[in-house]
């Protein structure tokens, strides 16, 4: 009976304690926009993420021409250097945009477009983002163009 009182006794007492200590908490008069934060530094992020922006992993794509309602499906592929992937597209993609099937390269520009180019150099078309994960020409406002990433 003795040692049922004094476990009775310490709960009592630790609750207390307990909200005591959450009332002098809850009702602190420093407001939390005055305090000064600990600035921690870590290397979870580094400093030059939104300089240099790393490549897109290989995907595929669905190729689409709206006008001419022709569809190929082109690829993403490995890193060649810090800006550019290699590319490729199926001959049945000259349907959906002339050429295309003769890219070699995915170069990914520093204001997000994507030129996409033959061994040669030569262009072959220029993307900017869509919504979500798509792009849309920018070489010809005729062009009704639409690249969707597959999942």
């Amino acid at each position: 009976m003795k040692a049922r009182v004094i476990v009775a006794a310490s709960s009592l007492s630790a609750a207390l304690a307990a909200a005591v200590f959450l009332c002098i908490w809850t009702f602190n008069p420093t407001p939390v926009a005055d305090q000064d934060f600990d600035h921690l530094v870590s290397a979870s992020i580094s400093h030059d993420a939104d300089v240099n922006p790393r490549p897109a992993p290989p995907a595929m794509f669905s190729v689409s021409n709206l006008k001419n309602r022709a569809v190929c499906l082109a690829e993403r592929g490995a890193t060649l250097t810090s800006r550019s992937r290699s590319f490729w597209a199926p001959p049945d993609c000259d349907d959906v945009w002339p050429g295309l099937s003769m890219a070699d390269n995915w170069t990914q520009n520093e204001d997000g477009t994507v030129t996409i180019t033959s061994n040669s150099g030569h262009v072959v078309l220029t993307l900017a983002p869509g919504a979500g994960f798509s792009y849309e020409s920018l070489d010809n406002p005729d062009a009704d163009l639409a690249w969707i990433m597959l999942p």
